[in-house]
């Protein structure tokens, strides 16, 4: 917010409250979180960058023989798979993060964009430790890296976003986000780009951040990958069953949640009250913020059985083992809750189910060494993720 004011920078949804907020939000929850096959539709064409980028690692990843492979730090190839998988269902079109069949060279422009997105996170983790006031005006290194990022990266999404908005007034693209959000007439032009370059900017770090966890448990139990890899092999058979991955594949959409729950991306949830509240006994008034730490409530025996545990099944809800009730599920909210959950969710459960699915079929995955938790603004490994792959 800090940036935003002394550069005078607009931003989208994640920045507005009050009226303004209420009436992007409305309208923006009709595209993403209503129509669900508004949002599945994009799975097809989100396949073929899972397979873009599986390939791509094959190609330039750290080769052990002619059917295994070692990948030192996940982390930022799904930072450029996160990136172009949006981009995608924002502008309906490639962002060139990821190397194609038709364009063999990834754009040198698309990977500034992924290095700014990943120092400015860098960054911000670091300005936790001392207030962003202080370290602006004592013009300290953390605060003009950030700068820096911040003002390279909201350049070069506007500037993608600019671009396709030009072919969507050209009539030029047909399916995409942005193209949706501008067919309802009730949000300028203005407001459309905004959000769309918060939603790139977020997606890019909190999206892969889940899913480098995803990974990381799947090379971690093998008995849990081969039980997605026998529940997602058939789906590849009829493209219509990948659309409907979040049904059609229970077990998978379980371990979802199950990863979430013990990696919260999102460790703290955070809220300004609108109206005093009496909390445990403590009265706590209008205006003073409130954080709970999903990272606490989703590790306590209290809501959960067994909870340092990983057990996908006990989020199945026609298992009896391990059964999650109405209570304990609210211990545990990786996208929020309310009016402000996450907007993206919709999009992000179908990417990472169908990233998830891909990697399966196409490698088996061991873990080069395990890893801890470290604790910033989002939940990270304490050292970059290393995975052992074996084509099948």
């Amino acid at each position: 917010m800090f940036y935003n004011e002394i550069n005078k920078v607009e931003r989208g949804l994640f920045f507005q409250t009050g009226a303004a907020w209420s009436r992007l939000r409305k309208v923006m929850n009709k595209v993403m979180l209503a129509d669900h096959g508004s949002i599945n539709s994009f799975a097809p064409d989100i396949v073929n960058i899972n397979s873009d980028v599986l390939r791509s690692w094959k190609e330039k990843c750290q080769v052990v023989d002619d059917r295994k492979w070692i990948i030192d730090d996940v982390k930022m190839e799904l930072c450029k798979w996160s990136i172009e998988s949006t981009g995608y269902m924002l502008f309906g079109d490639r962002m060139g993060c990821i190397p194609s069949e038709t364009t063999p060279e990834s754009d040198s422009r698309a990977q500034m964009l992924v290095e700014n997105v990943a120092n400015m996170f860098t960054e911000t983790s670091r300005l936790q430790v001392i207030p962003v006031k202080l370290a602006h005006r004592l013009n300290l290194g953390v605060w003009k890296r950030f700068e820096q990022a911040s003002s390279t990266m909201i350049q070069l999404a506007n500037e993608y976003v600019e671009e396709n908005m030009m072919k969507q007034r050209n009539l030029v693209k047909q399916n995409s986000i942005m193209r949706k959000l501008l067919g309802f007439g009730s949000l300028s032009e203005g407001e459309v780009s905004r959000s769309m370059v918060d939603l790139i900017i977020a997606a890019a770090d909190t999206t892969s951040n889940s899913l480098q966890w995803m990974l990381y448990m799947i090379a971690k139990r093998q008995d849990v990958q081969l039980k997605i890899l026998e529940e997602v092999i058939p789906l590849f058979n009829n493209p219509g069953d990948l659309e409907k991955i979040h049904e059609k594949a229970p077990y998978l959409r379980a371990f979802l949640r199950e990863v979430s729950r013990l990696y919260p991306t999102a460790p703290f949830l955070a809220r300004t009250l609108s109206k005093d509240i009496v909390l445990g006994g403590y009265l706590i008034p209008a205006g003073k913020p409130i954080v709970l730490s999903l990272f606490t409530t989703s590790r306590m025996s209290k809501y959960f059985e067994d909870p340092l545990a990983f057990k996908p099944e006990r989020w199945l809800r026609n298992i009896n083992k391990c059964p999650v009730g109405r209570d304990s599920a609210f211990a545990s909210l990786p996208f929020g809750f309310g009016a402000r959950s996450c907007i993206g969710r919709r999009a992000a459960e179908l990417q990472m189910s169908l990233f998830i699915a891909s990697f399966v079929r196409e490698f088996d995955s061991s873990l080069a060494y395990d890893v801890d938790i470290k604790l910033n603004m989002i939940l990270t490994p304490s050292r970059p993720i290393k995975l052992n792959l074996k084509a099948r």
